[in-house]
């Protein structure tokens, strides 16, 4: 063995190849050390062992390896070679080896140099010419490199695993027989399958023929070198849908050839959820934009307009071509008084100084017709406040514009008349007074109020009514200068405003002028009517120094005008302000006078003036002032009638007569008629004869029991209006009479009109009767007439036996008076009722 003869001796129980024993024929001469030489050249150590693992051959390739010489090693055994480590690790492969099994194996040996490296070797068997072991092979290769290379693989493909898994999204590497090489667990989750049972596996296979077909083209692109991101909407195993951003790069070698690609997943759902809202949004706002009726303009920070839209266009008349590009000066949008108006409004956006701005303008369309638009403007800014554009909706108001202008007409003037209405009439005083101060001169007020045409208007109807008070203030307009100022109130009522500038102007003349105009005759349909007015004066600075306090007296004077006769005028004094604070102030307490219990009732007996029998009462109201002491009828029924608590109070004074007469009934009492004054506002009340019907029948007192009168004076100008009031209470069984007949200013005609049941003669007219012949000629001329309308007459004021025995023979059937009986309080015709029907 040491001269090397074991390569040469496969005869003689060297080495054999595996199998069975075959014959090989001598080697040539020189042939072993040829052999030798070879061996040693080979890089890989290479060694051979008997049976008792004793070294038999070894090249130069292992003594290097082990640091050893050919002496140190041949015949030794490796226990004897090895260090005790180094042959724990082999022994067993060895004897495995000896029993005829090859062995591999890779190991990490320390050399010589104390280099620890990776060899991979193979342990072969060798068998004698008989078939019997000899002996084993030990080859030997360094493999240092590879596993290193392999390692740095292994830890790179550890740290992509690692990078991949640390991704929320799928990612996987398949080389170019499209099969994955590595997935991270999003792509396992993704597809429901575990890294084992993807590795190898094909694309198609996965992913499905279907989706292979859609990805294919792509990744062919990708296979040629080209990196593709597509947005694909990925299908998890468990059934949910995200959307992803899917980035295909080619995978090189390095030798620069693409052996397979990367699929990275960048899972963008919210920011595509965000995209389809913006987009969305996007569209909701440009189809607003289009289908709102407002234009939409955007202007730049330049001024420039990069948004018109079609309603832009429509309301302006230019195209989209012709206005993009164009600043406010560029063209004739504007009307010229109104185009700072609104480029102070864009500046104010532009500054910063406001964030949003209303402006109302005059505009040119391009036609040249001119429109009201209202601009409503907008600034956007970035986040750090910087401009981006003025966002501006416009609209055509030209009809409201026109609207309001209508409705601020309405609300200053009287649509009737078209006078201007107290709001103007303020107004124009404040002004005048303001003049006036200024000026050192005066202004004068007159309230103008219409006699009889509530007549008028009851019985001819409101058309007429309405045509007369426009006649009315025509009149009124044409008496004026061009100075003066007209008002109507309402109703009848008229107020003018004079600036007296002139010396000697007077508004006494002017008032006797209007006077004389409103007097004058007025055709209406066929109809001559004829009114007059009441007039009251009231001047500043004498009678007032503010407006409410010269209208205020204006209207007191303006009634004492009514109280003198009507169709007169009338300048406002202390006195009649004494006097209307006196009234104001007992109108007050008369109210208070209701709610305290202060009014009672006065009974004025109703007499036969053949029998003196008591056929009636009057029933009137008494008030006992706890200061003023007793008021009287004629001073508060007035007061009453101007304020209009008249229909309060003569409410009062029939429920209170009624419950007294049924009071009486109980009593055992009987009361033939009861009489009870009413006013004619309480006539002209809806209802009301239903009312009166209601009242009696809640007493069960009979309808004909009662008898109301009207008082004539009262009455005025609207008798004949009354009619089917009168008439209702006939139907009723309610009787009706006309009060203090020849004291008034009625009309002949009215009276004929009126279906009446009584009249009551005033007693004014009976102070004289029978002496003064005269006062017995009005007398016997006003039963005559009354006779004429009634069936009752009833002549009021009778104190002594000679008037009743003439009213008696003149065929004046009743009477009431001193004679007849003075006013009672309850009581006392209680006593004067048990009294009469006791003796009866």
């Amino acid at each position: 063995m040491a001269n090397g003869k074991a390569l040469s001796s496969r005869g003689e129980g060297g080495p054999a190849t595996r199998g069975k024993p075959q014959t090989v024929p001598e080697s040539p001469p020189g042939t072993e050390e040829r052999l030798r030489r070879l061996v040693d050249s080979i890089p890989d150590p290479i060694a051979y062992l008997d049976t008792q693992r004793r070294y038999v051959f070894v090249n130069q390739a292992f003594l290097d390896m082990r640091g050893l010489t050919r002496e140190q090693v041949y015949g030794r055994t490796s226990s004897e070679v090895l260090s005790p480590t180094l042959y724990a690790q082999f022994a067993p492969l060895w004897d495995r080896a000896l029993q005829g099994e090859t062995q591999s194996y890779e190991r990490q040996i320390t050399n010589a140099r104390d280099e620890t490296r990776w060899i991979r070797g193979r342990i072969v068997p060798d068998y004698d010419r008989a078939g019997r072991i000899c002996g084993v092979y030990v080859v030997a290769t360094d493999i240092h490199e590879i596993k290193e290379v392999e390692a740095l693989r292994e830890r790179r493909e550890r740290e992509l695993r690692l990078l991949m898994d640390s991704m929320n999204s799928p990612a996987a590497s398949v080389d170019a027989d499209m099969r994955y090489r590595m997935v991270n667990r999003a792509f396992e989750q993704w597809c429901g399958r575990g890294i084992d049972d993807l590795r190898g596996k094909r694309v198609p296979d996965v992913v499905g023929e279907e989706r292979w077909r859609e990805i294919e083209p792509h990744i062919l692109q990708v296979l040629a070198g080209e990196n593709v991101t597509m947005e694909r909407l990925l299908a998890y195993a468990d059934g949910h849908q995200r959307w992803m951003s899917v980035s295909y790069t080619p995978r090189v070698d390095e030798l620069g050839k693409c052996d397979g690609y990367f699929a990275v997943a960048t899972d963008i759902h919210e920011q595509k959820l965000v995209e389809q809202q913006l987009r969305r949004a996007n569209w909701m706002l440009l189809s607003h934009m289009e289908n709102t009726p407002l234009a939409v303009l955007e202007w730049d920070r330049d001024g420039r307009l990069i948004r018109w839209s079609s309603q832009a266009e429509r309301l302006l008349g230019w195209s989209q071509e012709q206005a993009l590009g164009a600043t406010l000066r560029d063209w004739r949008l504007v009307y010229e008084q109104d185009a700072a108006q609104l480029e102070a409004a864009l500046e104010a956006l532009k500054s910063g100084a406001e964030h949003r701005a209303t402006v109302l303008t005059r505009n040119y369309h391009r036609d040249g017709q001119l429109i009201w638009c209202e601009w409503y403007n907008s600034c956007l800014r970035d986040e750090k406040g910087a401009l981006i554009s003025i966002l501006t909706l416009a609209q055509d108001v030209s009809a409201r514009i026109e609207a309001e202008a209508r409705l601020q007409h309405l609300a200053t003037h009287d649509a009737l008349t078209g006078l201007p209405n107290r709001l103007l009439l303020t107004e124009r005083l404040h002004q005048a007074i303001a003049n006036a101060k200024r000026l050192g001169e005066r202004v004068a007020v007159l309230f103008i109020d219409l006699d009889g045409f509530k007549n008028v208007n009851d019985t001819l109807g409101h058309r007429i009514g309405d045509e007369l008070l426009r006649e009315a203030g025509h009149r009124l307009q044409g008496a004026l200068r061009e100075s003066d100022f007209l008002a109507r109130l309402g109703g009848d009522e008229f107020m003018i405003v004079i600036e007296l500038t002139g010396v000697g102007e007077d508004a006494g003349t002017v008032a006797e002028k209007l006077l004389e105009l409103l007097r004058l005759p007025t055709r209406i349909e066929r109809h001559d009517l004829r009114v007059s007015a009441s007039i009251g004066i009231s001047l500043f600075p004498d009678d007032a120094d503010g407006p409410e306090a010269l209208l205020k007296n204006a209207d007191v004077a303006m009634y004492r005008a009514k109280e003198l006769g009507k169709n007169t005028y009338q300048f406002f004094s202390s006195e009649l302000a004494e006097q209307r604070l006196s009234d104001v102030a007992l109108e007050a307490a008369l109210r208070k006078a209701l709610e305290r219990s202060e009014l009672a009732l006065a009974y004025h007996p109703v007499r036969e003036a053949e029998t003196g029998r008591m056929s009636g009462v009057l029933v009137e109201p008494t008030w006992v002032h706890p200061h003023l002491g007793v008021v009287q009828p004629e001073r508060f029924l007035v007061l009453a009638e101007h304020s209009g608590f008249i229909t309060t109070l003569g409410e009062w004074l029939i429920r209170e007569a009624l419950s007294r007469s049924r009071e009486w009934g109980i009593r055992g009492l009987w009361l033939p008629r009861l009489i009870v004054g009413v006013s004619a506002r309480q006539l002209r009340q809806p209802m009301f004869p239903d009312q009166v019907a209601h009242w009696l029948a809640g007493i069960s007192c009979p309808p004909g029991r009662l008898c109301l009168a009207l008082h004539e004076a009262t009455a005025g100008h609207e008798l004949g209006s009354l009619v089917p009031v009168i008439e209702a209470l006939h139907v009723r069984g309610i009787q009706f009479a006309l009060d203090s007949f020849g004291a008034g200013r009625a009309s002949l005609e009215d009276l004929k009109r009126l279906p009446l049941d009584a009249v009551f003669i005033d007693a004014g007219f009976a102070a004289g009767t029978p002496l003064d012949p005269r006062d017995t000629t009005v007398l016997e001329g006003l039963i005559t007439l009354a006779q004429a309308f009634a069936t009752e007459v009833t002549a009021k004021g009778i104190t002594t036996p000679e008037q009743c025995a003439f009213l008696a023979s003149r065929g004046c059937g009743h009477v009431i008076g001193r004679y007849a009986g003075r006013g009672m309080t309850d009581a006392e015709f209680g006593e004067v009722l048990r009294r009469e029907q006791g003796s009866a």
